[in-house]
């Protein structure tokens, strides 16, 4: 697996933990295919990925280094 994913806009802003769960719940809701990319504040980033408004892989990226999260983690990382 690579260990960059293509650039994302560096336009981003922080949100509460309340704000994520409400978009995480707009992609599933409204049907979308997508991902919710999260930067945290350690340099740690998460991907959640979803097809027709269903989570089905995420990856977490801790000091450069990628790795697939099983779905009964992904929980922790939010």
């Amino acid at each position: 697996m690579s260990r960059n994913f293509s650039s994302f806009p560096k336009n981003r802003q922080p949100v509460s933990s309340g704000t994520l769960s409400a978009l995480i719940q707009l992609q599933r809701q409204d049907l979308l295919t997508g991902l919710v990319d999260v930067s945290y504040e350690d340099g740690s980033q998460a991907l959640l990925f979803f097809n027709v408004g269903s989570p089905f892989m995420m990856f977490f990226q801790n000091e450069g280094n990628w790795r697939k999260v099983p779905s009964s983690q992904w929980s922790d990382m939010f």
